[in-house]
């Protein structure tokens, strides 16, 4: 039975493709990465776990997020301040000492609905609200903060 995502989805069709021998390398490597957005433009998820439809959805959508802050102008990236939790979240990740990588991760995870994005800040959910209007993402959807924090 095919995936949710072998089909075109409100991304466009091939927006997830499966894993290059390289990338289900990486995945064995670490089993707790659920997906990435690959160079060429799409998003690969890892073969290894088994996910939910939903859970699958907000990964795709996570890392279309994080390709979208990629293609936009520096304009179109996130500028805004992490608070003391996210940074103390993102401590021992790749993302750590980088923060223009750390910025669209908490922004993608909060447009994805991800609860390790921490409690959120004003600025962060306005950029988030443009990211997901530039996306054609319907907030209302379950994404977009997830009914946490200030944007209640």
């Amino acid at each position: 039975m095919p995936g949710m995502f072998d089909q075109p989805n409100m991304f466009g069709e091939g927006a997830v493709r499966q894993p290059y021998p390289q990338e289900i390398e990486y995945f064995k490597a670490n089993p707790g990465i659920a997906g990435m957005a690959t160079e060429d433009g799409r998003v690969v998820l890892n073969p290894f776990i088994d996910l939910k439809p939903q859970e699958r959805e907000s990964v795709v959508l996570n890392e279309m997020a994080r390709l979208k802050m990629r293609e936009g102008m520096q304009s179109q990236r996130p500028d805004f301040k992490l608070t003391s939790q996210q940074i103390q979240g993102l401590m021992g990740t790749p993302y750590q000492g980088n923060p223009q990588a750390s910025r669209e991760t908490i922004a993608a995870r909060l447009l994805s609905g991800d609860p390790s994005s921490g409690l959120q800040t004003f600025d962060q959910m306005d950029f988030v609200r443009g990211l997901a209007a530039r996306m054609g993402v319907n907030q209302q959807r379950g994404h977009a903060g997830a009914g946490r924090g200030l944007n209640n």
